[in-house]
């Protein structure tokens, strides 16, 4: 995925040298920074693992090659 560069910016999994602790800190500083700055901050998490479950995932990998290409590696 980094040949392609299909990491988001602020992406913290899956990558060398990111992991769910430097994604809190980010977020973190991003919260006192608006905080020393008097702004409001709302924080919403959504866990969306669960619906990769509810999902057909023969359609799901036939959507990814069809529309970008991936393909699975044998």
């Amino acid at each position: 995925m980094s040949n392609y560069e299909l990491y988001e910016p602020l992406q913290s999994g899956f990558r060398l040298h990111h992991s769910t602790e430097t994604a809190l800190i980010h977020i973190i500083n991003d919260l006192f920074i608006a905080a020393d700055s008097g702004r409001l901050s709302i924080l919403i998490l959504l866990d969306l693992s669960a619906v990769f479950d509810t999902i057909s995932h023969t359609i799901l990998l036939n959507c990814l090659s069809d529309l970008l290409g991936v393909t699975a590696r044998s």
